[in-house]
């Protein structure tokens, strides 16, 4: 049996898995496990592939491999389940994680339960301890590591959606000096390209697509730049052409197409299609997970806009765009008091 010690030196040192298992895969194209890792995290952002790689890697006998290959894979699983809405295979993968956890591993594998567990609950919507499961990991892992860094820059991604720029700023420059001159290096423009979205600064989030879609040598994040783009298209250019009703990702933003055309039914009708797959999607942080909202306040539904945000409160997942929400909840129930409150909330937070 080949080991994948070349492709584990990688990953302590934090290269990219994908890039890495390419490489191993180049040099030992037969090697089950590795071929298992690579059908399940390609299926990640294309879910058309999930159902065979989930079925080739059910073949694979793991025992027969090092525990720290087998918890690679199993993290790579826990993922590609809970992208699937698949939460409980998630959650018996984690079991299996932490059944092979032992306390003389290293920091790298030790974080594994903390950082998948976080993964699982954000995917149901619960983010109340995504920032402190970040910090922990941090805290274990050292500056030394490898996987710093890319703990770190997921911990970057959720404080862009949850908007706390101040705590994002110091983390952010830290962030910088530590990928400068490194193959992450475009990891800063992806977090500024977030960081902008997330801020509705969409005038400035086309040079950082067009850099990152020339920069990036895996397709990794390609369905992300595309959904980007899509908005940009539309909210800049208020252009909906390149929508396809065939991609899911693209019916919360036909939902808010037909919100800019006045078609408040059709709003309704993608969102609630869109919901239909990503159930939890519109409790989570970022701003398109409004995309629910909108389209019942765009009908005058105010009571189940109002149940949305106080479920997604309940959640831990409050965020300060809820104010704005909350703002137009109140102004159409003509509650004026209420409203002028949260508006004024809303400009402190502008200033």
């Amino acid at each position: 049996m080949i080991t994948m010690g070349p492709f584990l030196e990688s990953y302590m040192k934090g290269e990219p898995i994908g890039a890495s298992l390419v490489n191993f895969l180049k040099e030992n194209p037969d090697h089950q496990l590795a071929q298992a890792m690579k059908k399940v995290r390609d299926s990640i952002p294309n879910k058309s592939l999930f159902e065979e790689a989930i079925t080739f890697a059910k073949q694979i006998d793991y025992q027969q491999y090092a525990v720290e290959e087998q918890l690679i894979l199993l993290q790579i699983l826990c993922h590609a389940y809970s992208a699937n809405n698949r939460v409980q295979n998630a959650y018996s993968i984690l079991s299996n994680v932490k059944r092979l956890i032992t306390p003389n591993m290293a920091p790298e594998f030790l974080i594994l339960p903390i950082s998948l567990e976080s993964a699982i609950q954000s995917k149901e919507g619960n983010n109340q301890h995504q920032s402190e499961s970040m910090e922990k990991c941090l805290e274990i892992l050292g500056t030394k590591s490898g996987h710093y860094k890319l703990i770190l820059w997921i911990y970057l991604m959720q404080l862009c959606k949850t908007n706390e720029y101040i705590k994002f700023e110091t983390r952010f420059q830290e962030f910088s000096k530590l990928v400068k001159g490194t193959e992450l290096a475009n990891r800063i423009d992806f977090i500024l390209l977030l960081k902008n979205f997330e801020l509705g600064n969409f005038i400035a989030i086309k040079p950082l697509i067009e850099k990152l879609k020339s920069e990036i040598k895996y397709n990794f994040w390609d369905g992300t730049l595309i959904l980007y783009e899509k908005a940009y298209e539309l909210m800049v250019n208020n252009s909906g052409e390149k929508l396809d009703k065939n991609i899911e990702e693209d019916w919360l933003l036909f939902s808010l197409d037909s919100i800019c055309k006045n078609k408040p039914e059709d709003a309704l009708c993608w969102a609630h299609k869109y919901t239909n797959e990503q159930i939890n999607y519109n409790l989570e942080q970022g701003l398109l997970s409004y995309y629910l909202i909108r389209a019942e306040l765009a009908n005058k539904n105010i009571n189940a806009a109002a149940f949305i945000l106080d479920s997604k409160f309940k959640k831990g997942n409050y965020c300060p765009f809820d104010d704005f929400f909350w703002f137009r909840i109140h102004h159409i129930k003509g509650d004026i008091n209420n409203a002028q409150n949260y508006f004024n909330s809303i400009l402190t937070y502008v200033e």
